[in-house]
């Protein structure tokens, strides 16, 4: 009788054990999907200095099937400038022989300007705000 009983309680907590797991399995999944069209959009400085006259130009890309609206880049210089671009809506480059569009340049960006790096800021179709940091980690803006 207490063998059956421990045997009980050994598959109540395997169980619940399983379903935990499972949970946190669908969790995961569902974080992914959520991040789905985000991480396929990236934001970069670039630039030729002998067609651009030494002027850095911001570069977007979307490779989601779906445009991403309200885009606001945010270039941050080593000194400590934060300039800023709207770019607003970014249609899909997925399947186009040039992978991303060439917004132009940036008021004070310039030849001598060290840059840290670029953030944007961006909805996805889905109505979701994210956030694709200067190191390149992409994070959700929550409401």
């Amino acid at each position: 009788m207490v063998m059956s009983v421990a045997a009980d309680w050994l598959a109540a907590v395997g169980t619940i054990g399983a379903f935990a797991v499972s949970l946190r399995l669908l969790a995961v999944d569902l974080d992914t999907r959520r991040k789905e069209q985000a991480s396929l959009v990236a934001a970069w400085l670039g630039g030729d200095p002998q067609t651009w006259e030494n002027e850095l130009r911001l570069r977007v890309s979307n490779q989601s099937q779906q445009p991403v609206f309200g885009l606001t880049a945010f270039v941050e210089t080593v000194a400590g400038r934060r300039l800023l671009r709207d770019v607003g809506l970014v249609p899909s480059r997925r399947g186009n022989s040039t992978p991303f569009f060439e917004i132009g340049g940036i008021a004070g960006l310039g030849p001598g300007v060290a840059v840290r790096g670029v953030s944007i800021q961006f909805t996805d179709a889905a109505g979701r705000r994210w956030c694709r940091e200067f190191d390149g980690r992409l994070r959700r803006i929550k409401d």
